[in-house]
């Protein structure tokens, strides 16, 4: 509240310009705070969807020139910490798997959703996430995204993609390779999309997380 209109203006923080950097009780409490409010978005506790975004309807014009410089350093931060790809801009980092008891490395918000719910689909054995390369054409291959193993011993081999890119001829190329690849070994090969995760979720009873 410190500056800020009301009783407490003017006053000094509570934590004496102290920080988690400089002051490990802070930084403990910093942590446990950061873990609940995982655990409150995770399930459908906390949100900042809409009028709950503290950005909702605001645009650059509604920034100070210190707001603007503070969230490109923040964005840069992000990509050189390899949160973000500096390419696609896509979410990336590891989800830790209670099902499979591995890392399994994810290259965007719609892998780590969907991982999230392999690890509670209960008709779900394991998965394996880029299992194996497929060959394209002479000297190119590609790594699909899961090999889901189901309990009635069938397979599936998931891409997962924005809808828009679906239909883009690199990624169909890629289907194809990846279709007969999985015809000759008796599997399904299963596009996943933003609008198939979210079924997924509401059909295993997982809250949908914004991406």
């Amino acid at each position: 509240m410190y500056g800020k209109p009301g009783p407490m203006k003017g006053k000094k923080p509570w934590t004496h310009g102290k920080t988690k950097e400089t002051d490990p009780r802070i930084a403990e409490l910093s942590k446990k705070v950061s873990e609940t409010h995982k655990k409150q978005f995770r399930e459908g506790k906390r949100t900042i969807k809409g009028e709950a975004n503290p950005n909702y309807g605001k645009t650059r014009e509604d920034r100070t020139p210190e707001q603007l410089e503070n969230y490109s350093k923040a964005a840069i931060k992000r990509v050189l910490d390899g949160k973000v790809c500096r390419f696609t801009r896509c979410t990336r980092g590891k989800h830790h798997s209670e099902k499979t008891g591995k890392e399994h490395f994810f290259r965007s918000s719609l892998e780590r959703r969907v991982m999230a719910c392999l690890d509670k689909d209960q008709s779900v054995a394991f998965y394996e996430t880029e299992p194996f390369s497929i060959v394209v054409a002479v000297g190119k291959r590609y790594l699909p995204d899961v090999l889901v193993h189901f309990l009635d011993s069938h397979k599936e081999l998931w891409e997962v993609k924005p809808k828009y890119l679906v239909t883009d001829p690199e990624v169909q190329t890629k289907a194809q390779a990846g279709t007969k690849y999985c015809e000759e070994h008796g599997w399904k090969y299963v596009f996943k999309t933003l609008e198939d995760i979210k079924q997924y979720e509401h059909s295993l009873g997982i809250a949908s997380v914004s991406t």
